[in-house]
């Protein structure tokens, strides 16, 4: 997924929140809770940084439009 980013892959941020789920299933699981908080931290910002990169994607593509 960091390579993905790197990339600028919309696809990668699909990555992030795959592995934020599971880590927050497993680490609930193992009674770790501040983790867990800390990872569901982590879900919501890679939920943001889908929308926010499609957002972007959307107005440059918009702007190649009109020029």
């Amino acid at each position: 997924a960091q390579i993905l980013m790197t990339r600028r892959y919309i696809d990668n941020w699909h990555w992030w929140i795959v592995v934020n789920i599971i880590s927050i299933g497993l680490y609930w699981q193992k009674d770790l809770y501040w983790f867990t908080g800390l990872y569901v931290i982590f879900l919501g910002m890679a939920g943001w940084g889908l929308v926010e990169w499609r957002r972007a994607e959307a107005r440059q593509h918009n702007a190649v439009k009109a020029a």
